[in-house]
């Protein structure tokens, strides 16, 4: 067992029994990741700090039900994505600011993956870009399942199976959400002559 994964475990035990300093300490490397992610669901700053403040303190209240079946970071990481798809649930229009950076668009008759990711590594620096405006459209109209999965592959940087555990469904389930974003995605640039 590494020494931060034992801190960790150090940690929890005394947040388990109410130790308000340890689960400050605990949480800490997580916060600015979660607030991030938070963000892209929310929207808007406001709102991401009010399911920032939710995401902790439903961390805090099942602490003691936390038994170590998966990492903690993926336990407070399926906290934060069901916080924030039940708030995109709760609202009237879903809105969506989240862009991922990689989506691997493979079209080779009209251009390769290689200049795909260039040009929307481009579009995303860009506010008024064109094509982050039609991304937001389009990933608007994802489910709250693909939009996560996408977040969290394309922008997090998780595995399948990671994303399964926070997701809470199977690595084939990941799989086909991220499969069908991907083409939803896809068939959207290419409605509005982005892509061939």
């Amino acid at each position: 067992m590494s020494l931060e994964l034992d801190k960790e475990s150090y940690l929890m035990e005394a947040a388990k029994n109410g130790d308000d300093r340890a689960f400050a300490l605990l949480i800490k490397p997580y916060e600015s990741k979660v607030f991030a992610l938070l963000l892209r669901y929310s929207g808007n700053p406001t709102d991401a700090e009010d399911l920032f403040q939710e995401v902790f303190l439903r961390v805090w209240k099942s602490l003691k039900g936390f038994e170590w079946r998966s990492s903690f970071s993926t336990w407070l990481t399926r906290i934060a994505i069901n916080a924030a798809i039940s708030f995109q649930s709760k609202r009237q229009e879903v809105q969506s600011q989240y862009i991922p950076t990689e989506i691997e668009l493979q079209n080779e008759e009209s251009m390769s993956s290689n200049q795909a990711e260039i040009g929307f590594k481009a579009s995303l620096s860009d506010e008024h870009s064109p094509l982050k405006e039609i991304l937001d459209a389009a990933l608007k109209k994802l489910s709250p399942q693909m939009r996560s999965a996408l977040l969290l592959k394309y922008q997090e940087g998780y595995k399948i199976k990671e994303i399964a555990e926070i997701l809470n469904c199977s690595e084939g389930a990941v799989k086909r959400y991220l499969f069908d974003a991907t083409l939803r995605v896809k068939e959207e640039l290419v409605s509005k002559k982005v892509l061939r």
